[in-house]
């Protein structure tokens, strides 16, 4: 059996399918692969960051998944989810949503003010344009903190290995933005452990803060 063929033909099924729509997390529709999730539950036990920075709400439920991770851990923490669009959620405690684009310089300080010695985590799931993902990238490395992970999501788009374009047909996308990002980089490393369950959304896309 080829593995590697075996892998990607299953991720492109997988994606094709759409059948991550269909994921809901407590009754509300999440948009993740399972994998990855599991994944996201042992860095947050193994890390224990004390604030997660995420950029894309959707539903809200992603940032709920994760809050709840963090208060299973036994981590005093807080969420931070920024939306374009406004997230009609039930209001939780440690969970916080901010309308608005994740660019946007002033909701950047706002951010970067909560963040402050704090052991930050950051996942970067909004537009999936590579400008957009890069631009991200570039301000939000500077809120993670070492020995923590900067998660790039849907880094699969484009061949990498789904055939599809990406959202909204946006191509290059969040893959050629970490290839961009990293170009001379010592500060962060691409932790390809993290893939150890042999599917996820986001190869290449789990970077850890090395200083």
């Amino acid at each position: 059996m080829n593995q590697e063929k075996t892998i990607t033909d299953f991720h492109n099924l997988f994606y094709d399918s759409r059948i991550f729509k269909k994921i809901t997390w407590l009754g509300h529709k999440i948009w993740k692969n399972p994998l990855d999730l599991w994944i996201y539950q042992e860095i947050i036990h193994n890390k224990k960051p004390e604030l997660i920075i995420e950029t894309g709400s959707y539903s809200g439920a992603s940032a709920h998944f994760l809050l709840s991770m963090m208060n299973l851990s036994g981590i005093q923490a807080n969420v931070i989810s920024i939306d374009i669009v406004k997230v009609h959620f039930p209001k939780t405690e440690g969970l916080l949503f901010i309308t608005g684009s994740s660019t946007d310089l002033n909701i950047f300080k706002e951010i970067k003010e909560k963040s402050k010695n704090k052991k930050t985590m950051v996942i970067l799931d909004s537009d999936h344009n590579k400008n957009h993902v890069l631009q991200e990238l570039n301000l939000y490395s500077e809120l993670v903190s070492v020995g923590q992970y900067l998660i790039i999501e849907d880094t699969n788009l484009n061949g990498h290995p789904v055939i599809s374009k990406g959202f909204n047909g946006q191509t290059p996308g969040p893959w050629e933005a970490v290839e961009e990002f990293m170009i001379g980089r010592s500060d962060f490393s691409i932790d390809t452990k993290m893939e150890k369950l042999l599917l996820t959304m986001h190869p290449n896309g789990f970077l850890l803060k090395n200083v």
